[in-house]
């Protein structure tokens, strides 16, 4: 797990790797993350997007925005989480993401970039 914090927002990640899967020539690999958002601040916030750059070892970075999370803005109230999962599919056996969500102080509406933190995606094999 890797954990960031910004303006009292914790980010913490859990990459999983799901394995690998043939589609016409290229094999593809899937990766999972779970991902918890903590306000540990003493306002109450909505996080309203994401934006993400993705790493494929074998590609261009990749870079995904859109709003909220899994189809949700999730409102959190001090010391409140909001835990999702997601996934992505790379090239490569080897990558990395990060971003931020950008948020919104509900109590000053003033917004924030909570920083997510780089985190690897490995294959199984690659770790050994």
């Amino acid at each position: 797990m890797v954990e960031e914090i910004s303006y009292g927002i914790r980010i913490a990640v859990t990459p999983t790797y799901r394995g690998s899967y043939r589609n016409e020539d290229n094999t593809l690999n899937a990766f999972s993350y779970s991902i918890t958002i903590e306000n540990t601040s003493e306002n109450t916030v909505q996080v309203l997007s994401r934006f993400w750059l993705i790493k494929d070892s074998l590609h261009p970075i990749e870079i995904v925005e859109g709003e909220g999370v899994v189809g949700d803005t999730p409102i959190l109230h001090p010391g409140s989480s909001y835990t999702y999962q997601s996934n992505v599919i790379l090239n490569s056996s080897v990558g990395a993401m990060k971003g931020y969500y950008t948020l919104r102080n509900l109590d000053n509406d003033r917004f924030i970039k909570a920083k997510i933190p780089c985190f690897q995606l490995t294959s199984s094999f690659k770790k050994n």
